[in-house]
């Protein structure tokens, strides 16, 4: 029963990001993309010092081209959907019904591209902050299991009410995560250790919460 319902839920899953994201690249503008692309990377610069935001963005930029530029998959998705133009066609037919299709395909590609790039940069950034994560959630999980062996041992109660809100709202948060590294606005880069403690601190209620055995 419990692995109808996760699979399920990463189902359910993979949908909303897959919905959030073709929503964003159908009515996001590129040019709006890039403006939030300046303005995250001017405050990552200010708050992570400049050779560690300087590092983030080489190694997104460096990433990006070989996966993507390099590799010709960028040039190849505007080659499927955006036929050559053909120099023999009269000037009007650039006014005609599909000559304003495909360049309306050609801005939402360009738009998805810039989308990419901007993902990638931010879990390039998002991924400078590990060291903060160790520091954060160990101490959560320590005490945690330390909570968790007093009760074992000793007559204090547990709440499956609150260990189920735990134990769900850490996927929640996740699913959060990943709509918001999609999101087409300003993000501060202090976003990350604030999901950090909430995330260490639901961990620490669901495990201190989880239902004693025997």
């Amino acid at each position: 029963m419990s692995t109808k319902s996760d699979k399920f839920t990463w189902q359910l899953f993979t949908i909303v990001v897959l919905i959030h994201v073709a929503a964003y690249v159908i009515f996001v503008n590129q040019s709006w993309l890039q403006t939030t692309i300046t303005k995250e990377r001017e405050a990552h610069y200010e708050v992570l010092g400049e050779k560690r935001a300087e590092f983030a963005e080489i190694r997104a930029t460096n990433l990006f081209n070989v996966w993507f530029v390099n590799s010709g998959v960028m040039a190849r998705s505007f080659e499927i959907f955006i036929p050559k133009a053909d120099p023999s066609a009269p000037p009007e037919s650039s006014n005609s019904t599909s000559a304003m299709v495909f360049r309306w395909m050609e801005e939402r590609i360009r738009a998805l591209w810039t989308l990419v790039y901007q993902v990638m940069l931010r879990f390039s950034n998002a991924s400078l902050w590990w060291p903060f994560l160790v520091l954060a959630i160990s101490p959560f999980v320590v005490d945690a299991l330390a909570a968790r062996r007093i009760k074992a041992h000793t007559f204090g109660i547990t709440s499956p009410h609150l260990q189920g809100v735990a134990t769900r709202l850490i996927p929640l948060l996740i699913l959060g995560y990943f709509l918001l590294m999609f999101a087409p606005i300003v993000i501060h880069p202090l976003w990350v250790p604030v999901l950090i403690v909430v995330t260490s601190a639901a961990t620490w209620l669901g495990v201190t919460q989880f239902v004693k055995r025997g």
